[in-house]
């Protein structure tokens, strides 16, 4: 599946809120950004340009 045609619900978003807000390991607070970008249709893209990895990373953290 395509990263980008993935439609998060409200409450996979206000998970992904809790565990970054909670998140004591900055790796996995970038991930759970990574995501939140995703969610608010932030193009990939953009989302690798501002987290300072590749895109495959990115579908990678959507993927697991």
């Amino acid at each position: 599946m395509d990263v980008s045609e993935y439609k998060f619900d409200d409450a996979e978003i206000q998970k992904l809120h809790d565990h970054r807000d909670n998140q004591p390991d900055v790796r996995l607070k970038l991930r759970f950004i990574a995501l939140l970008m995703l969610a608010e249709n932030v193009d990939l893209k953009t989302i690798a340009s501002i987290i300072g990895k590749s895109a495959k990373t990115i579908e990678n953290y959507h993927h697991q």
